[in-house]
């Protein structure tokens, strides 16, 4: 998972920040000055303020038929993690039609078969390049027809998972995998012909048009936005008998009717912004929801609470959400049993450690939270969280809590438990890491485990219904470690 975004016309250095929550390993820009490619990557989690010139920019593109930049924020998952090399955007020269074609290029997602890639492209598989930098390598070898020509091949080659921009001096062009993994969506400023591509619309003053559709390819140029096909309207025979002709390509029978919308579970839980609206799916609005059903299954619990307790008013009792992706849930938990609400934790450091490596994760862990001491005390805490992955942060939050003499603390998750890796885009590579694995699935021990009075989690099937009938078939892999084949196994 990482952010991309393309900004047309107008250049709002702000938009930038809609993707800051996706990546903070490196985050980079880049235009094109006439016929060159103008990169700037840096390392790190992207400031408020980018050193970039913008009177520079518009310097640079005076004379360009178009005036666009592309970003990227990094969030590693595949390959050895070597920030240095890796950061996007990353530029490339193919070929169309014999004529040279330099391009820019940003991804994400996670494409997990990469012995299939080296079958296909005989390209370099090993693990010191990212997907995506092999990704450029195959369409560096390219010498189509046209830029459209190009993109169907990759699209019926490679399932999945990705969204990839890539912008050329005249076109930018918008691909999202035919299975929608990761969120993508048009956006534009009202009343302007000043767009923004971007992985969520979180925080921004522009309008969605819509989501990029899963098999679609789109295209901004002088024109304005179009789409130019949808893998589903595709003739498949007919380009199945091109990939047979082509002597770098062992074709596969492509399949000839859309594949199921697949968009990450994960994405509505935890990574996508709490402002943000993807696939039809209002993140606040699900989270809450989710609280709600929290609070539904715990009816008899916080009943037998109120009753244990003689505490008719709920004096005694404190909601809190984990910050930041757990207080909308909270708050649905504490409005549906008239619980009193108060946000007695808050994080001392910025940033995510969830998406940190772990020699920074287990740093950065351990001062992640401070609590309000004098309102926490004597008071039974209930904490909604949006997920239990690892269990570091949640631990040692207990221990901190015990510390300020709490009278007890009840973990609630609002989503099922993580028994198993992620291989399309989330940075959960292996089972032992996840405390539910290593518990083989025991509330019980792995209450115990964390230090909590009690623990309760969402089921799958509980999350699904919440969500819009579209969204129904989302990915929830790292739940019941079951996964789609046709992402893997291509």
């Amino acid at each position: 998972m990482c952010g991309i975004i393309c900004i047309f016309n107008t250049l709002k250095l702000d938009l930038l920040q809609t993707i800051k929550n996706r990546g903070q390993e490196s985050y980079g820009i880049s235009y094109f000055n006439k016929n060159r490619i103008v990169l700037k990557n840096f390392l790190g989690k992207m400031p408020k303020d980018i050193p970039f010139n913008i009177d520079e920019f518009y310097k640079d593109t005076k004379e360009n038929p178009i005036k666009y930049i592309i970003g990227h924020t990094r969030y590693s998952t595949s390959g050895k993690k070597i920030p240095e090399s890796q950061t996007q955007p990353i530029m490339g020269i193919t070929r169309i039609k014999n004529k040279v074609e330099p391009y820019i290029l940003v991804h994400n997602g996670n494409i997990y078969n990469r012995t299939r890639l080296k079958e296909l492209y005989h390209c370099n598989i090993s693990d010191i390049y990212s997907d995506t930098q092999i990704l450029a390598e195959i369409i560096n070898k390219f010498n189509k027809d046209s830029w459209t020509e190009l993109f169907i091949e990759l699209m019926t080659q490679i399932p999945g998972v990705y969204n990839l921009i890539i912008g050329t001096r005249e076109q930018v062009f918008i691909i999202r995998d035919r299975y929608g993994v990761r969120p993508l969506c048009i956006t534009k400023e009202p009343n302007t012909e000043n767009y923004c591509v971007v992985s969520e619309s979180n925080g921004t003053d522009y309008e969605i048009i819509r989501d990029i559709e899963p098999g679609e390819l789109a295209i901004l140029d002088k024109n304005g936005f179009k789409s130019e096909f949808v893998y589903d309207q595709l003739d498949h025979k007919s380009i199945q008998s091109k990939s047979i002709q082509s002597k770098s390509i062992q074709s596969k029978s492509i399949q000839s009717k859309q594949p199921n919308f697949t968009p990450c579970l994960f994405e509505y839980i935890y990574f996508c912004a709490k402002d943000t609206i993807c696939d039809n799916v209002n993140i606040t609005t699900f989270r809450y929801k989710c609280g709600q059903q929290l609070a539904k299954n715990d009816t008899e619990f916080v009943k037998s609470l109120m009753q244990t307790n003689n505490d008719k008013n709920n004096y005694n009792v404190i909601v809190v959400g984990a910050p930041e992706t757990g207080i909308t849930s909270a708050m649905g938990y504490s409005d549906y049993h008239n619980l009193d609400y108060h946000q007695v934790l808050y994080k001392k450091n910025q940033g995510r450690t969830f998406i940190l490596d772990e020699t920074n994760r287990k740093k950065e862990f351990t001062k992640k939270y401070g609590i309000l001491e004098s309102v926490v005390k004597g008071k039974i805490i209930i904490i909604v969280d949006d997920s239990l992955v690892r269990g570091n942060t949640l631990k040692t939050l207990i221990y901190q809590l015990k510390e300020c003499k709490v009278k007890a603390i009840h973990i609630r998750i609002a989503a099922p438990p993580v028994i198993s890796p992620c291989y399309f885009g989330i940075d959960i590579p292996t089972y032992k890491e996840l405390i539910a694995y290593n518990f083989k699935g025991d509330i019980t021990a792995i209450n115990s485990e964390i230090g909590s009075d009690s623990l309760k989690y969402l089921k799958v099937e509980e999350l699904l219904e919440v969500l819009p009938s579209k969204n129904k078939d989302s990915c929830v892999s790292c739940f019941t470690n079951e996964y789609n084949k046709e992402l893997m196994d291509w």
